[in-house]
C-alpha cells in the first residue's frame, strides 16, 4: 500500500462509510453478482442435458466451427492472463530494482542551488571556482 500511495494525490481520501461510496459498491455487487449468474444460466438452458448425456453430437459445419472459435477463445484467454501476470511480476521486479538500486552517491547529500542566467557567466563561474577549492565538495558544475 505504501508504494500506490505514493502515486497518489496528497489530501486524496477514500472513506466507506460516505452514503454514496457504500452505495456503489453494493450496486456493483449486485449487478456483478446478477451478470455472472445470468450468463451461464442461459448458456446452459439453451443446451439440452439429454443429448449431452446420451453423448449425441452434430457433426454439421456450424457446430464444428462453433467448437473451434469456442476452444480458441479459451486458448487466446489464457494466453492473454499468461502475459498480464508476467508483466506484472515484470512490473514488480523493476519498481523494487529502481527503489533499492545503489546510485552510487548518497543523494541527501546533494545541493542544488539555482542561479539566475545571465548573458555572460560573471557572476556563476567565479561562484563555481570558490565551491571546486572546498575539499568536501567532490564536483560543481556549471549548467
Amino acid at each position: 500500500m505504501k508504494y500506490f500511495l505514493e502515486y497518489m494525490p496528497q489530501g486524496l481520501a477514500f472513506d466507506i462509510t460516505e452514503p454514496i461510496v457504500t452505495l456503489f459498491l453494493i450496486s456493483c455487487i449486485v449487478v456483478v453478482t446478477l451478470l455472472a449468474g445470468l450468463y451461464p444460466a442461459f448458456i446452459l438452458s439453451s443446451n439440452k442435458p439429454a443429448a449431452a448425456l446420451r453423448n449425441i453430437v452434430n457433426s454439421n459445419n456450424a457446430t464444428t466451427r462453433s467448437a473451434f472459435i469456442w476452444k480458441g477463445l479459451t486458448v487466446f484467454q489464457f494466453s492473454f492472463s499468461q502475459i498480464l501476470i508476467v508483466g506484472t511480476i515484470t512490473i514488480v521486479f523493476q519498481l523494487d530494482f529502481m527503489l533499492n538500486k545503489d546510485l552510487g552517491f548518497n543523494p541527501h547529500a546533494v545541493v542544488s542551488i539555482y542561479t539566475p542566467r545571465e548573458e555572460e557567466d560573471d557572476k556563476r563561474l567565479p561562484f563555481k571556482n570558490e565551491l571546486e577549492q572546498i575539499p568536501e565538495i567532490e564536483a560543481a558544475w556549471n549548467n
